[in-house]
């Protein structure tokens, strides 16, 4: 729950609870802060970072909808499951994201071997599965969207800190 929790405080800047006095006095230099959504479809909530943040959205008293592709598949406790193919199954992300306010999403593939076929495959699940996921919580009418990304995305080393303004140097499919 440990790491959840830390990934929520990078993020609740722009969710906090509606008794917080940031939400009534808003800073000079920053809008309003909205409240934590009150129901929230987290994907690849059975990973590493999805069952931790799914458990610590439930903490704040959250709804977790946690999606996921098969039913035997270990959840963080009072997370409902949202069965789907994979993130190219539409009505499955439509069914998964009725009545959800807000979005974490963190499926993707990952560490997989690096053969011919990877490339295709990881652009399939995590471009085209980023965009289709984002699409369907759009026509949803989900008010937002967190994406969390790998930071293989921005290379394997650097000699200085990463920040947002670090050129895009993946050296693998899942970095792509």
């Amino acid at each position: 729950m440990l790491c959840g929790n830390v990934l929520l405080r990078l993020i609740e800047p722009a969710w906090l609870r509606p008794e917080d006095p940031r939400v009534t006095s808003p800073s000079p230099t920053r809008p309003t802060p909205r409240p934590l959504p009150r129901s929230v479809l987290v994907t690849g909530a059975n990973g590493f970072l999805g069952r931790h943040v799914a458990a610590a959205l439930v903490a704040r008293g959250v709804r977790v909808r946690g999606l996921v592709r098969g039913t035997a598949t270990a959840l963080a406790l009072e997370v409902t499951p949202a069965v789907v193919r994979g993130l190219d199954d539409r009505d499955g992300l439509r069914r998964a994201l009725e009545g959800m306010e807000g979005v974490v999403h963190l499926a993707a593939r990952v560490h997989q071997a690096n053969g011919a076929d990877d490339a295709a495959a990881s652009l399939a699940v995590n471009r085209d599965g980023t965009i289709g996921v984002f699409d369907a919580a759009a026509e949803a009418g989900a008010r937002d969207f967190v994406f969390i990304s790998t930071v293989k995305a921005v290379g394997d080393t650097n000699s200085s800190p990463w920040t947002e303004r670090t050129a895009p140097r993946p050296t693998d499919p899942y970095g792509v």
